[in-house]
């Protein structure tokens, strides 16, 4: 799990002038935009939930409902994500290359504590 939070982020660093050029097409044309996030957060979710399950098929962890657990991590993730992008009000949707770090290290705090409630 934490790989897979490291890898978006790093791929997302990699990419930055991409994802930067997007935020703004996001911003003159949410509606358009908005089309492809909803796809884009079931992937991501369906990822989180299979690497959920092979932690519950290896009995490492417990989990009653692996698909909505995989949405409550991931809108733990996001929440962090807008929470850093948010404390000084500065409505950018899209964090600086200063921010990934602070970001990627309570990502990974996250599932680490996350993973940790979940343990057998």
């Amino acid at each position: 799990m934490i790989f897979a939070v490291q890898s978006r982020i790093e791929t997302t660093r990699e990419n930055y002038n991409l994802f930067e050029y997007s935020t703004s097409l996001y911003m003159k044309n949410p509606s358009e935009m908005g089309k492809n996030i909803g796809p884009y957060f079931n992937k991501v979710r369906d990822q989180f939930g299979q690497i959920l399950k092979m932690g519950v098929d290896n009995k490492e962890i417990s989990v009653e409902d692996v698909d909505e657990t995989a949405e409550l991590l991931l809108f733990c993730l996001m929440g962090m994500r807008s929470g850093i992008l948010t404390k000084d009000l500065n409505d950018c949707l899209f964090p600086s290359p200063e921010e990934f770090d602070l970001i990627l290290s309570k990502q990974v705090r996250m599932v680490k504590i996350f993973l940790r409630g979940l343990a057998v």
